[in-house]
């Protein structure tokens, strides 16, 4: 795969699935709060159905609970259910993974009962055929930023009702663009006591999309590593250097590329600009496409913050951390704890050795197990701050 082609590979993995248009069905009908009988004090992972929305979810308890604390995950971009899984092909070992177990087993042994809850429409993970991912095609397809937040809201529904393994507070947890939603509903939601963001993403889906596309190649690839003695040009035996992990079409006679004529070519490219636009367009983003940055806005809540970001994350950089720090310094915010953690990317994943180039080498899990100590202790005193 290409500099050029990965630099959109979340986009378009969005685009092929979300620009379809079709009918919605009836708007916040009574929530349907669906559960196999004995799931409160039940062992080991329970599959559930919640809400209207029938949004697949995995409830498993803490096997030594404390304070009755409960976190809800929520995954990031794309056709995600509750595992958040990952195929072997984009994975550090080669095996298939779950993020979301993962990340859920480390709070568990924090002492948090979890909830891993799914997009609206995507099936629990049984296969990698795209056919076969949904349960309800045209629901996905269509669903709204409120349809998302909705789905969120109901799963918080779900543990006031039911209690289950004797839940009563609640976390949020979201993941990549899941950060984005469930500071979205802890903003109106009062039920969330605590926020947990791993790659928090702060600015608008547009300035992310634009960095994602456009700069990330460039400032993360091309300039640090592919331009190897930093005159501002690529020559033909830099390229070659990186085989097709680099793709310019050069022209006879052609020996150098300019950084800001490789830079232009990427902002010109037509199936760039045509994937955009429809993401720009999907319903899901319709209203809040360019909305502004939130870093502010989770500055301001009253209930307590943790974020960690990896050092090596190009789908949300260490900036977006960095920001919402300084935004809870300028709140003074002091309930904000804010991790940077080193070598690690998005999926909390180190780049693929030998390069470990974090753009060109970059994995999708397994979580490493560091972090996942990490997330393990950094809760256990965390969930102090979290009151009823």
């Amino acid at each position: 795969m290409t500099a050029i082609s990965m630099a959109l590979n979340a986009t378009t993995f969005v685009c092929s699935r979300a620009v379809m248009t079709s009918a919605r069905r009836s708007l916040l009908l009574t929530a349907l709060l669906i559960v196999p009988s004995g799931v409160a004090g039940a062992q080991g992972p329970q599959r559930l159905e919640i809400g209207h929305f029938k949004a697949r979810a995995i409830l498993e308890c803490a096997s030594a609970p404390r304070n009755g604390l409960i976190a809800i995950l929520v995954p990031g971009t794309g056709a995600h259910g509750p595992e958040e899984a990952m195929p072997g092909s984009m994975t550090l070992d080669g095996k298939e993974t779950s993020i979301f177990a993962s990340f859920a087993g480390a709070m568990r042994d924090a002492g948090f009962h979890t909830l891993q809850l799914g997009k609206p429409g995507i099936e629990f993970h049984t296969t990698w055929d795209m056919a076969k991912f949904a349960y309800d095609r045209e629901l996905y397809m269509g669903l709204t930023w409120n349809d998302l937040l909705q789905n969120v809201n109901e799963a918080i529904d779900y543990v006031v009702a039911q209690h289950p393994c004797g839940a009563s507070t609640i976390v949020l947890a979201g993941h990549s663009e899941g950060t984005m939603r469930v500071s979205d509903v802890a903003a109106a939601n009062p039920k969330v006591r605590g926020l947990v963001l791993i790659g928090f993403h702060g600015h608008s889906l547009k300035e992310m999309v634009d960095f994602q596309a456009y700069r990330r190649p460039v400032e993360l690839f091309v300039k640090p590593d592919v331009d190897a003695d930093h005159d501002g040009y690529i020559t033909r035996d830099e390229a070659a250097k990186w085989g097709k992990d680099f793709a310019w079409p050069w022209k006879e006679g052609e020996t150098r590329v300019s950084l800001a004529d490789y830079s232009e070519s990427l902002r010109t490219n037509p199936d760039y600009l045509k994937a955009i636009d429809q993401l720009a367009k999907a319903p899901t983003y319709k209203g809040i496409w360019d909305r502004e940055p939130m870093f502010d806005l989770v500055a301001r809540f009253t209930i307590p913050v943790l974020a960690f970001t990896g050092t090596a994350d190009v789908f949300t950089p260490p900036s977006e951390l960095e920001s919402l720090q300084a935004a809870c310094t300028r709140a003074g915010k002091q309930d904000c704890e804010t991790h940077l953690v080193p070598g690690l990317g998005h999926f909390m994943s180190a780049p693929r050795p030998p390069r470990g180039q974090p753009l060109v080498d970059m994995t999708n899990g397994p979580v490493d197990k560091d972090f996942l100590d990490l997330l393990t202790r950094t809760l256990s005193a965390w969930r102090e701050q979290v009151h009823p």
